[in-house]
This record gives C-alpha cells, sequence and structure tokens, in this order.
C-alpha cells in the first residue's frame, strides 16, 4: 500500500512538468511571405539630335537608348537592415531588363534604385549594407593613362531616393521613376582648331563622386579631365565637345571654373584656357560657346527651351 500511495503522488509531478515544458516554448508563427513586382522607368531619354553642319565629339556613354548598364534594387526594413539586393545587367545588344520581382515577408519596407553605366569599367557602385543612405557611384581616375593628369570617363547616372511601402499581400507596382543625376556639358568650339591640337582635355576640380541617396558631396581635392579626341576635326569650326557630367548636388547653384588643357599627339601640354562662372545641374544641359583657341571672357548665363532633360538650357559664352 505504502508503494502505491509514493506512485500515485509522482502522477500529478510528471503532468505538472508536462505542462511546464510546453509553456516554455510558445508556437512561432513563420511570416508569410509575399510577392513584389514592379518596373522601372525613366532612364532611356532621347538625347537631342545636331545640326548637320555641326560635328560632335563625345566622351563618356551619351548614346540614346544605352545611358545605363547596371540597374540596382535596394530593399531594406525601417530598421535599416538589407532585406533585398537585386542587379540586372544589360545583355549585349539588348535593352536592359527593367523589371524586379521578389518575396519578402508580410511588413514595411524602403525601396532604392540607382542606374549607372560600367562599360569600360570605370564607375563603381560602392555599396553600404549598414546604411542605406551611404552608397556611392565613383569614377576611376585612370580613363586615360597616357596623359599625366588624371582622366574620367563619365556616364549617366538615375536614382529613385527611398519610398516606404506597406506589404501586406501580393502586389504589382505602378512604375517606378529614376530621376536623372548628371548633367550634360556641351561646347561648342566656334574658332578653328589647330592641326597641333590632338587632345583636349576639359575639367579640373569637377566631381568624381555621387552620392545618390544624400546628395551630399565628397570632400575631393583633386582634379580629374574628360578628354575629347579631336584630331580628325582640325582646321574645321563649330566643333562640339558633349560629354555627362556629375555636378555638385548640394552645391548645384554655385557656379565652377573649367580648366581645359590642349595636348599634342605625343601626349604633350601645349595650352591651356580657363573658362567660369559654369553651372552645372542635375538633369540639365548646360551649352557654352565660343573660341576656345583666343583669349575671351565668359559672359553671362541664359535660359532657353529644351525638349531633353529639363525645360531649362544652362547656356554660357566664354
Amino acid at each position: 500500500m505504502k508503494r502505491k500511495h509514493i506512485l500515485l503522488a509522482l502522477i500529478p509531478m510528471l503532468f505538472f512538468g508536462c505542462k511546464k515544458e510546453d509553456s516554455s516554448k510558445p508556437h512561432e508563427q513563420p511570416s508569410e511571405m509575399i510577392q513584389v513586382k514592379f518596373s522601372a522607368e525613366g532612364f532611356q531619354q532621347a538625347i537631342e539630335p545636331r545640326g548637320s553642319k555641326a560635328s560632335t565629339i563625345t566622351s563618356g556613354i551619351v548614346a540614346a537608348g544605352s545611358e545605363i548598364s547596371n540597374l540596382q534594387l535596394l530593399v531594406y526594413d525601417l530598421q535599416n537592415k538589407l532585406i533585398v539586393k537585386k542587379e540586372n545587367i544589360k545583355e549585349s545588344s539588348k535593352q536592359i531588363d527593367n523589371t524586379f520581382t521578389f518575396e519578402i515577408p508580410k511588413g514595411k519596407y524602403k525601396i532604392g534604385l540607382v542606374g549607372h553605366n560600367a562599360s569600360w569599367s570605370t564607375m563603381y557602385f560602392n555599396l553600404n549594407e549598414s546604411n542605406p543612405l551611404l552608397h556611392e557611384l565613383s569614377m576611376g581616375i585612370h580613363a586615360f593613362p597616357e596623359f599625366p593628369v588624371y582622366t574620367y570617363y563619365f556616364s549617366d547616372a538615375f536614382v529613385y531616393r527611398y519610398k516606404e511601402f506597406d506589404f501586406q499581400s501580393d502586389i504589382t507596382l505602378s512604375p517606378l521613376t529614376l530621376s536623372r543625376l548628371t548633367s550634360k556639358l556641351e561646347i561648342t568650339v566656334e574658332d578653328a582648331i589647330p592641326a597641333e591640337v590632338k587632345f583636349v582635355l576639359v575639367g579640373g576640380k569637377i566631381n568624381p563622386i555621387l552620392s545618390p541617396f544624400t546628395g551630399v558631396t565628397t570632400n575631393y581635392n583633386g582634379k580629374g579631365y574628360v578628354v575629347f579626341d579631336v584630331g580628325r576635326e582640325a582646321l574645321k569650326t563649330n566643333t562640339v565637345l558633349a560629354t555627362p557630367i556629375y555636378p555638385y548636388l548640394d552645391k548645384e547653384d554655385q557656379s565652377i571654373e573649367l580648366e581645359v588643357l590642349f595636348f599634342n599627339a605625343s601626349y604633350k601640354q601645349i595650352g591651356a584656357k580657363t573658362i567660369d562662372k559654369v553651372i552645372l545641374k542635375s538633369n540639365h544641359i548646360t551649352k557654352l560657346s565660343g573660341k576656345l583657341f583666343k583669349n575671351t571672357s565668359n559672359g553671362s548665363l541664359l535660359t532657353n527651351l529644351s525638349v531633353d532633360y529639363e525645360k531649362e538650357i544652362l547656356t554660357g559664352r566664354f
């Protein structure tokens, strides 16, 4: 009998132990995954054609429909944790795929996009996974190593700055429109290009780094130049030098000074000129004109209409 009482006394303890073990492990419901689809647009603007009388020498990627080769998708949660990172890369002779599909748990997120051109391996997208704002687009500084100065090869860059979304079910978003970060510089050389000038370099303290999500300019004290091969334009007038270029996004209303260097076919500098009071703004065309090989000063800026970029064209004379 005594043995039976002991066994009966142990039975409630066994049940209590089981109940305690169950309560210490609450059932975790798995997060429901949803599918998000969308397309991106706004980075295939046409470039205004030039008249037949003007020869155009380009530096960088300026052809219509080829502005970007890489489209970066970044999805962060509201605690700034990177949840989705995808990159669409343009295939040869095809338009870049501008669509994205991904799966994430239900919740609130912020989406950002960056479009840029990595052709010639001179533009780099530097990803900062721990901070969604501190990504950078930067130029290589030796696009043309033959010259005794740093040289850049600019291409267009676009951004869709972060916007918050609340995803609770499968969804196809309306297209997300990217805006152009870069400016376009066009210089019309009214006088004849001397036969001994093979290359014209334009630059100086121009910006080689973009912070697409903050717009804050990185302090960079070096100099760099865009290269134009004008050898075939010797003795011709009204030659147009055109290139994308990075503006100082947080100082767009401040004018800058452009340095113009002249080199011969042996990469020896044979002359220089300065063009002051130049304004560069994102998604704007800046058009300069004048006699490049004579000592003239740059005049005041005017405005005009354009079918490309913003309607305001920034113009000036030198």
